[in-house]
């Protein structure tokens, strides 16, 4: 095994994926909006501010969605948190896991009791 060394982490390389563990990630989740839209700029804000009160929480609205993803994914931010189109109608977000890339939708209540319980790992990201 190789370990890289980061100013907040420790990374262990293994196969293609850089995997450290979720509560020891310098941010919690990484909050950002699928498309420059004000309703869902005010609603991914919202949720910023909600969950900066536990965790050190990113905010992003720069470049595409895969980029992104892919800035988390190096930093090795455990979840991104998408608020999208679909957020307006259902109340809900994307969240994404960094492990394996799965997203799942969760309910905008259930944000910070999520993160929270899959931080530290009382529940699976399967069991979402």
């Amino acid at each position: 095994m190789q370990y890289y060394a980061t100013p907040t982490l420790w990374i262990k390389k293994w196969s293609s994926f850089k995997i450290a563990s979720k509560n020891i990630s310098y941010y919690g989740s990484n909050i950002t909006i699928g498309k420059k839209d004000e309703k869902l700029v005010q609603t991914a804000k919202q949720i910023y501010k909600e969950l900066q009160q536990e965790w050190n929480v990113a905010y992003d609205e720069s470049g595409s969605i895969g980029r992104r993803y892919a800035r988390n994914d190096e930093i090795g931010t455990p979840f991104c948190i998408t608020v999208d189109n679909e957020s307006k109608e259902d109340k809900s977000v994307t969240i994404r896991n960094r492990d394996d890339g799965k997203q799942k939708r969760i309910k905008t209540a259930d944000i910070q009791d999520t993160i929270r319980k899959l931080i530290h790992e009382e529940i699976k990201f399967e069991k979402l």
